[in-house]
């Protein structure tokens, strides 16, 4: 079951509006499109808020097949409300202690997460596939390039050409996220 998964920033809620855009990927990855419920007989996907630690922590503990992770995030790490972060290292440990519950895919729609060691520690952890970006995700894009992504990925079944398709569409834009395996 995927698991959509917001901690709270000033600037980015100011700009990104999270609760429609973790509604309408929910519907995306449904394979509704843009609808804003779920239609009778789908399971919904499991969308939370995390201010802290311990309520990512919670969040992560009944495991998921897909996790998408909406958050801001520096060169240190992801940034919580409270202004504390979580490195690579304290991410991997919120994950669940059992291997068959922990992600077989994370994208990190966060900034630098391939390269402030969320990423590498989610691998390290036993996830699968990790994508994530480099750098900093100009706002007034970081949700249209998630929403491209899965619809892709939910016609195909491809992360690869899923990725390739996002990252071709917002490469002008200055964004582009990469597949770690």
């Amino acid at each position: 079951m995927p698991l959509l998964i917001h901690i709270p920033s000033p600037t980015l809620d100011q700009k990104t509006r999270p609760a429609a855009h973790l509604t309408r990927l929910a519907a995306i990855i449904q394979g509704h499109g843009a609808a804003t419920s779920t239609p009778p007989g789908v399971t919904p996907i499991l969308i939370k808020t995390a201010q802290s630690r311990q309520e990512l922590r919670r969040a992560l503990q009944n495991g998921a097949d897909i996790l998408y992770l909406f958050a801001h995030s520096t060169q240190r790490g992801l940034v919580f409300p409270d202004e504390t972060t979580a490195n690579g290292p304290d991410f991997a440990s919120l994950l669940p202690a059992r291997l068959s519950r922990r992600p077989q895919l994370i994208f990190f729609n966060t900034c630098y997460a391939a390269s402030n060691g969320l990423a590498q520690s989610a691998l390290d952890a036993g996830v699968k596939k990790v994508i994530a970006p480099n750098e900093s995700i100009p706002l007034q894009h970081i949700t249209g390039y998630a929403e491209t992504f899965f619809e892709r990925y939910v016609e195909t079944r491809s992360k690869q050409q899923a990725l390739h398709t996002a990252n071709r569409q917002y490469e002008e834009n200055g964004i582009k996220f990469h597949l770690l395996k």
